[in-house]
């Protein structure tokens, strides 16, 4: 049997919640930023609006403010005309309107502006000072040259102070002009920007729609094929790790691959059950009626052999016996791998078991005096030595059988972790790679007059002990002979106990 294959730990890599969560916060991120956008360009427009709604009223202000300069022009009319002091109280208000106007007009127009209503507010002045202290005492006086000097200082002022109101007016149109411009463009750029965060949004759906489809349905698709596979008995197939980007997936990938491999173990063992479950019903039936005719042979042959005289004769006789003796052990093999062995366990000292197997083994079979080499550490074991010595004699014929010179078959022993490693080398021919698992198949055999049972056999004894047995490769690529290892468990240490 081959080593066990080492479980590997959960893969590593992105989760499928965490590529979730990181494609919907994407999707947030990208809404936040483009509703920010959209909210900061509403303000601006709103604010805009606001500014040109508020330089429409600064305007209509000023615009009255020009209406109002060009008032005093009545005042001064029906002042010369009267020649009383009847528009004096008028005049006081609109001087007072003037002020008021100017003062409510200063925050509220252009910052370049300011100095022209400054300047209105002083010509404002100086036209009421030159109408209470020399139009009025020249009207009430009827002093017509100081009134016509009067009226032509008076109207260059005016002129200046209606150019200075008009040039307000005018820039508070520019600017309300200008701020209605900025705020449709504000509003041309927020459609723009909603437009491509829309397209943009849709885009990154897409992509992120692709992206979780082959992060989902495709290694779905797979573990599905998988799982059909595995139904149908094909436990070759793995899925993998690598075709799975998610951990979730890998982990149900591994579980599935683990499952082919128990599946595959288990279908092996019914398998191997029914095959011995079957061999042992047609043993039991033939065993016996093979094994009587048998025994009644190799009795007569035995009883003839002493008194054979021509040697050609004897020999062929000798043939008999040992070919009816094959098929004797032909059968025992049979029966031995169709029961469950039962075992007798009883402590043993490991190296003393494999000294005595040996000597057995010699003493048994033709090697010409030439006894395999043993190296063998000492150690406890509960084993059944009569199986036990059954698999080694096995071992050590087959090594014996592959290699020229018994002396080149090599037994080895020590303590490896939890288990006793017992090894058998020789320098024959090998197992091939492919065949290595295959050789503990019964009926499998590449030796000439081999049943293919011996090992068989050999793996039913170890595995009802706990172990394992297998064949393993080579030390080194291009070294000669096979290795047959045997994995024993170790009895668990017993704590000493401690003082009363």
């Amino acid at each position: 049997m081959a080593p066990s294959r080492a479980t590997t730990g959960p893969p590593s890599g992105p989760t499928l919640g965490r590529r979730i969560a990181a494609s919907l916060a994407l999707l947030v991120v990208i809404a936040g930023l483009l509703s920010a956008g959209i909210l900061a360009l509403h303000v601006r427009v709103t604010a805009a609006l606001e500014t040109t709604r508020a330089d429409g009223l600064a305007a209509q202000e000023a615009l009255g403010l020009a209406l109002a300069v060009r008032e005093h022009y009545l005042h001064e009319t029906h002042t010369v005309i009267q020649g009383d002091r009847a528009q004096v109280p008028h005049h006081h208000d609109w001087i007072a309107d003037i002020e008021h106007r100017v003062s409510e007009l200063l925050p509220r127009v252009p910052e370049s502006e300011r100095e022209t209503l400054i300047e209105l507010r002083e010509t404002s002045r100086a036209i009421d000072e030159e109408y209470r202290k020399r139009l009025v005492p020249a009207a009430l006086a009827g002093d017509r040259e100081t009134i016509r000097a009067h009226q032509r200082s008076s109207a260059q002022l005016l002129r200046t102070a209606t150019a200075a109101a008009d040039a307000i007016v005018e820039a508070l149109d520019r600017r309300a002009e200008q701020t209605g411009r900025e705020a449709l463009e504000l509003s041309r750029l927020a459609i723009v920007v909603g437009i491509v965060g829309v397209v943009l949004l849709g885009v990154t759906a897409v992509v992120i729609t692709v992206q979780l489809r082959k992060a989902v349905l495709a290694p779905l698709a797979r573990l599905t094929a998988a799982a059909r596979r595995f139904g149908a008995g094909e436990f070759d197939f793995r899925v993998g790790d690598d075709a799975l980007d998610t951990t979730e997936l890998a982990t149900l990938g591994g579980a599935l691959d683990r499952m082919a491999v128990e599946l595959e173990a288990r279908e092996a063992e019914l398998l191997r059950t029914e095959r011995v479950a079957a061999i042992g019903q047609l043993t039991a039936g033939i065993a016996h009626e093979i094994n009587n005719p048998i025994g009644v042979i190799r009795g007569y042959l035995k009883t003839m052999l002493p008194t054979v005289e021509p040697s050609e004769l004897r020999e062929e006789l000798e043939i008999l016996d040992e070919e009816a003796a094959a098929c004797q052990r032909i059968v025992e093999d049979l029966l031995s791998y169709a029961r469950e062995p039962a075992l007798e366990l009883e402590p043993v000292q490991i190296d003393e078991l494999v000294e005595d197997a040996v000597r057995r083994f010699c003493s048994t079979y033709e090697l010409g005096g030439r006894a395999p080499s043993t190296e063998v550490e000492p150690g406890a074991l509960e084993l059944d030595p009569v199986r036990i010595h059954q698999v080694l004699a096995n071992l050590l014929r087959n090594a014996a059988d592959a290699s020229e010179d018994a002396t080149t078959v090599e037994l080895r022993g020590r303590p490896q972790g939890s288990s006793y490693v017992l090894e058998v080398r020789d320098r024959g021919p090998g197992i091939a790679p492919d065949k290595r698992e295959r050789v503990f198949e019964p009926f499998f055999s590449e030796r000439r007059g081999g049943s293919g049972l011996g090992l068989a056999v050999s793996r039913g004894i170890i595995e009802a002990h706990g172990g394992r047995i297998y064949a393993a490769a080579p030390d080194e690529p291009d070294e000669p002979g096979a290795r047959v290892v045997i994995e024993l468990p170790l009895p668990p240490k017993r704590s000493e106990p401690g003082p009363r």
